[in-house]
């Protein structure tokens, strides 16, 4: 998705202090600006927003039901701001950004950092190079501090440049949901959901989900990312993800997350139907080791379970594995070979029910995982992401 463009950061930091002080004049000399400036930059700021978010009168100018709500949202951004020039050890009295950045160039480093390139940076953009160089150098002048490193790849960001990089994301992506958040008290239901999908819930009980939520609101913008879970992770974190919808990870995988769990579900152990193993009434661990096996990657509780169940097998032979995680592929894997696979039986639920794939009679002990979604740490979703999480919720009471 295309990122919005987003209000001046000196006009939010005017409006909080409007927020704060109950009028323009009192705002004009916390910000060293004169009541006419003061008064246009928020013209400017509520003309993009559609809408006024201050009530006025001859007493002064008060935030309004939009206004508080909006500013609100702005507040947690600029918290992030703060943090971000934190991880800098910036100086808050020389460095601020809201004073002395902007958006692009703040958008600029961010890419720079997740891309490790200028050049990839910028095509991502939609950018020049050298205006991308530009910027996020604009970002390493004006703290005063060296935050890349040349590679043979591109750039290295400092162990700092990533950090600075992660709070300046989540705070840009906060001052695009107090957007929204205005539009939705307008009755505007049209904002972004991105949601980081793992095996299992994105074959039954996410897409039902988002289908239900795109039949009450067909223009929120639904973006469902597939991929690793040290990946999602890492969009999560950075405010690109809203959530990621899955088996939750023990122990917590991060201490700025935090994980619900909607419903428990258990492994079964999966081949084609007509597999010789399915002729054993209860196969031993010793016959079931003796199968090739399709398992997903290290790291995964799956693949940490698929390890501990073949710890007791006598024989000490060691199971040959196909890596994969393409429900795809495997599904394919296990219709012309004698493999065997070893997940939720809701994953390949259509398979098992037209008769293509059946479950081994194989009780596997301590199976049983927590599926649900994992969020930021003291996240505050917009009212589109709280309607998708009701209707997640829903569907899980219906497996």
């Amino acid at each position: 998705m295309s990122k919005p463009s987003l209000p001046n950061l000196r006009h939010l930091n005017i409006a909080l202090h409007i927020g704060a002080n109950y009028g323009f004049s009192a705002a004009s000399k916390a910000v060293n600006l004169s009541p006419s400036a003061i008064t246009q930059a928020m013209r400017g700021l509520e003309n993009q927003l559609g809408v006024e978010i201050f009530d006025r009168s001859p007493n002064g100018a008060q935030p309004n039901e939009m206004g508080r709500v909006y500013l609100d949202r702005i507040a947690l951004a600029f918290e992030a701001l703060s943090r971000a020039e934190a991880a800098l050890d910036a100086d808050r009295k020389t460095a601020a950004i809201k004073a002395r950045l902007s958006v692009s160039q703040l958008r600029a480093f961010v890419m720079v950092c997740q891309s490790g390139s200028y050049s990839l940076a910028a095509r991502r953009l939609g950018l020049s190079q050298p205006s991308v160089y530009k910027a996020a150098r604009s970002v390493e002048t004006t703290f005063n501090r060296r935050l890349f490193q040349p590679s043979s790849f591109g750039v290295d960001p400092s162990v700092k440049a990533k950090e600075f990089a992660r709070h300046v994301s989540l705070a840009l992506s906060e001052i695009e949901r107090a957007h929204e958040e205005v539009q939705e008290l307008r009755g505007k239901m049209e904002g972004r959901l991105a949601i980081g999908t793992l095996p299992l819930i994105r074959t039954s009980v996410l897409p039902k989900a988002v289908t239900a939520l795109l039949s009450d609101f067909p223009q929120v913008r639904v973006q469902i990312i597939d991929g690793i879970y040290g990946d999602l992770l890492d969009s999560l974190r950075h405010g690109d993800l809203d959530v990621i919808c899955g088996a939750l990870r023990n122990p917590l995988p991060s201490r700025d997350v935090e994980q619900t769990s909607l419903f428990k579900d258990r492994l079964s152990i999966l081949v084609r139907n007509g597999h010789p193993i399915l002729q054993q009434s209860a196969p031993s661990i010793d016959q079931l080791a003796s199968l090739d096996w399709i398992v997903p990657r290290h790291g995964t509780p799956t693949r940490s379970y698929f390890e501990q169940l073949f710890q007791t097998n006598e024989t000490g032979r060691v199971p040959r594995i196909i890596e994969c995680s393409s429900l795809v592929a495997i599904r394919a894997m296990l219709m012309t070979s004698e493999r065997a696979t070893i997940l939720s039986s809701h994953q390949a639920g259509y398979e098992i029910e037209k008769g293509d794939i059946a479950i081994v009679n194989a009780e596997l002990q301590g199976s049983n995982r927590p599926i649900g979604v994992t969020t930021r740490l003291n996240w505050r979703p917009t009212g589109v992401q709280r309607e998708f999480l009701k209707r997640l919720k829903q569907e899980t009471l219906r497996l």
